[in-house]
């Protein structure tokens, strides 16, 4: 009895983890200057069609997040985030020498 229930417990779990990487299977994605991070199986756009510009970006179904990078001085770039629900955000500063 307890063979058996443990294998079914097994069985179960290994199903569930099946199920949740399918489900959230994640594509990071280079679009122009953005790098653009969403689960692949709730989009219904493929990656090659993606707009290039950042409001387009804003609107794909099951984003997690955009970044990129723009040059504040000529060693030195500041990222910047968009998080869906929280707004574009400084992410950090990279210096490059």
């Amino acid at each position: 009895m307890k063979k058996t229930t443990i294998t079914g417990l097994l069985v179960a779990a290994l199903l569930g983890l099946i199920i949740v990487f399918y489900v959230f299977r994640q594509e990071t994605v280079s679009v122009g200057k953005y790098q653009v991070l969403y689960y692949k199986n709730r989009s219904d756009t493929a990656p090659q069609s993606l707009p290039q510009d950042l409001n387009s970006l804003k609107q794909i179904s099951g984003l997690i997040r955009i970044t990129w990078q723009e040059q504040v001085e000529p060693h030195m770039f500041q990222e910047y985030c968009y998080l869906p629900g929280r707004g574009i955000e400084k992410s950090r500063i990279i210096r490059t020498k």
